[in-house]
């Protein structure tokens, strides 16, 4: 009977054992992995880079090369501007201007595969979507010429020239070749430079206008923690199995974005890639999208391009666009219905998608690269002089 008894206490303990060794090793594979994306996090800190990149333009004789602000007094940013306005004016919203699309198949670039893998174990949400990218290979023109290639081919790009700006020291062969100026971004030396947009997005309301503005959730690839203009995003291509949406690629891109990251709508994401989709403008079917499009076609909405800048920070090309929306109806339907996305974060209590006055020392005081992404900084800053520049007009 005592051997039985021993045997079961025997049993027990190695059970107990078994249990207690498992718990510790999750809660030291937690503590681990807990720690790595500490570590990422602080590598890949965006206010840090842009301070270095900053100086790192600085110290190379290019910071001329520049954006300064013109709305906020003695703030230059890590952002090479299109050196004039050419592309700048009122959206036609059926039209692809200044984009023209060369092509609607795929080109795949190479790509690391293991670091994206380390990438997306650090928490970040990423997919081998589609984005259009600049085919420009010299002179700029009136109109940019671009293709379509692989989301991860960015990805892998990205975090190259997001490399170089780690320190103020050391060899930045990407940085001082191929990202020295708007024009040389665009000559073809670097592949693929992709296209992306930040809207700045303009509401009229009874206190006065006022814009759309997000924190960037840690899950995004670029920019995490910082504030942003909304929508930020990738430019796809507006045609999906041969059918090319009603509206330009700018347009497109704008609406669908303003669904998925205003009012959270999963049928906007991958849109492009998924074969279930025939009919690009299917997105706007939704009780968000059909308000949405009756506030474009009925003139509520006035679209503008204001810039163009290169981001040395991941070596895109960022359209700058500002959205008008003059109903202070739609106003109040955004303000009471716009829950946000996985790609916006929130503080406790605070809406994903805050409207904030669009002038203002508060507003000011976050046009900083501490704070706010330096690319939206840009897009605010061009769309509040557009604003002022129309108001001028107007009175």
């Amino acid at each position: 009977m005592s051997e039985v008894f021993w045997l079961l206490i025997g049993v027990v303990v190695g059970v107990v054992g078994d249990e207690v060794w498992g718990l510790i090793k999750r809660r030291f594979g937690h503590l681990q992995h807990q720690t790595k994306v500490r570590w990422f996090r602080r590598k890949t800190d965006a206010a840090a880079h842009a301070r270095n990149l900053l100086a790192i333009y600085e110290r190379n004789g290019l910071s001329t090369s520049l954006y300064a602000l013109e709305t906020v007094d003695g703030v230059v940013l890590p952002v090479l501007p299109i050196p004039d306005d050419r592309w700048t004016g009122r959206m036609d919203p059926e039209a692809d201007s200044p984009i023209c699309l060369s092509g609607t198949e795929r080109v795949t670039f190479p790509f690391d595969a293991a670091r994206i893998e380390r990438m997306r174990q650090q928490g970040l949400k990423l997919w081998d979507g589609s984005i259009l990218y600049s085919t420009n290979d010299g002179a700029l023109g009136d109109k940019l010429s671009v293709g379509v290639c692989n989301y991860f081919a960015y990805v892998d790009v990205g975090a190259t020239v997001l490399a170089e700006s780690a320190s103020i020291s050391g060899k930045k062969p990407v940085l001082l070749s191929n990202l020295s100026s708007f024009e040389n971004a665009l000559s073809g030396l670097l592949t693929p430079v992709v296209l992306a947009a930040a809207a700045t997005c303009v509401f009229e309301t009874e206190d006065g206008p006022v814009v759309a503005l997000q924190h960037r959730s840690e899950q995004v690839v670029n920019a995490r923690g910082l504030v942003g203009v909304a929508p930020i995003f990738g430019l796809e291509p507006n045609v999906i199995t041969g059918h090319r949406s009603k509206y330009g690629i700018l347009t497109y891109n704008l609406m669908k974005e303003l669904l998925e990251e205003f009012f959270n709508q999963k049928e906007a994401r991958r849109a492009g890639d998924s074969p279930k989709v025939g009919d690009p403008d299917s997105l706007f079917d939704s009780p968000h999208g059909q308000r949405l499009v009756e506030e474009l076609d009925s003139g509520r909405i006035n679209l503008y391009v204001t810039g163009a800048a290169i981001d040395p920070s991941d070596g895109s090309l960022i359209i700058s666009l500002l959205a008008h929306f003059t109903s202070k109806e739609y106003a109040a339907y955004v303000r009471r219905t716009a829950t946000g996305s996985w790609e916006s974060a929130s503080g406790t209590g605070a809406p994903k998608i805050e409207l904030r006055a669009l002038h203002g020392e508060a507003t000011d005081s976050l046009m900083s690269i501490d704070a706010m992404i330096a690319s939206s900084i840009y897009s605010l800053d061009r769309a509040r002089m557009m604003m002022l520049g129309r108001n001028a007009e107007s009175n």
